[in-house]
């Protein structure tokens, strides 16, 4: 096109051909000289470019908008289930508490007439109130995820016999190394520890009771292990079962009372003492576990 007088010289919809074409410009100095410039023409127009743009923009609020709209629905979800926790924690807190004051004084009668008098059922009595203790402290320590010990010095030999009064009805054989010396833990949770392994392995346990309780010193710590020879643990399920309220299915196992609180609570008091808690289970075999806390923390 000719900018002095705008008439049209050539068009690019025709052949063109390999001429040397210059361009001038009043706004921008390209250095083209001489009367020759171009016009480029779009074939869309204006309108259908916006249109566009608007529809991809109108778009992106809706997709914002229902993310915004979940994210809020989730933080409301999260932040009732966390109420919920909270008042569930409250109120077993509170009921186990209610609870334990019954029992302490009942523990504490039998105590009392079970040393006056060789009577077995008040031995078993005893006993029994030993486990109901066990039970609402299993409940009330895993249930607020908090466990505060306080250590005394323990011997294992007097814990080992105290378990194995709890059952007349099982044969309880103990291995004990004669090296072992006292140590510091919490008399109160480290023996409910290892009852509740014990009577873990009672309860999975064929019809004649076998358990077999190993204790020796292994590199700084005391290491008790609980042996039986009953149902064992499926390999699918052996990665849960220190997790809350886990229990393996009936039709895997023995079908047996339980809240699933055991031996999450066992690893929590190994843990709290500064050990840790292992295991060996072949299925319809048995299993064995294995409860280490250091002997020499003062």
């Amino acid at each position: 096109m000719n900018t002095r007088t705008g008439k049209a010289e050539r068009r690019t919809d025709k052949a063109l051909s390999h001429d040397k074409f210059t361009v001038l410009c009043d706004t921008l100095h390209l250095g083209i000289t001489g009367t020759d410039g171009i016009v480029v023409k779009f074939d869309g127009s204006y309108s259908g470019i916006i249109a566009q743009v608007r529809l991809i923009i109108l778009s992106s609020f809706v997709i914002t908008l229902l993310v915004a709209v979940l994210i809020f629905c989730t933080i409301r979800i999260l932040l009732y289930q966390q109420k919920l926790s909270e008042f569930r924690e409250n109120f077993v807190r509170h009921m186990v508490h209610e609870i334990k004051n019954p029992i302490v004084y009942l523990k504490r009668v039998l105590e009392l007439s079970a040393r006056d008098k060789e009577d077995k059922l008040l031995h078993t009595a005893y006993h029994k109130i030993d486990h109901i203790n066990l039970l609402t402290e299993k409940l009330l320590t895993t249930s607020s995820n908090k466990l505060v010990i306080r250590k005394q010095e323990v011997d294992i030999r007097a814990v080992l016999e105290n378990i194995r009064a709890s059952y007349p009805d099982t044969t309880l054989h103990t291995e004990i190394a004669q090296d072992i010396p006292t140590f510091r833990a919490d008399p109160v949770h480290y023996g409910n520890a290892l009852r509740n392994l014990v009577d873990n392995a009672v309860k999975y346990a064929p019809e004649i009771k076998r358990i077999l309780i190993r204790c020796e010193v292994e590199n700084g710590y005391i290491s008790v292990s609980v042996r039986d020879w009953g149902m064992g643990i499926p390999l699918e399920f052996q990665p849960l079962i220190f997790e809350r309220y886990f229990r393996v299915p009936p039709k895997k196992s023995v079908d047996v009372s339980g809240f699933g609180l055991g031996l999450s609570y066992v690893k929590m008091v190994a843990e709290a003492h500064g050990g840790d808690i292992s295991f060996m289970s072949v299925y319809r075999q048995g299993s064995e576990f294995t409860i280490r806390i250091p002997y020499d923390d003062r």
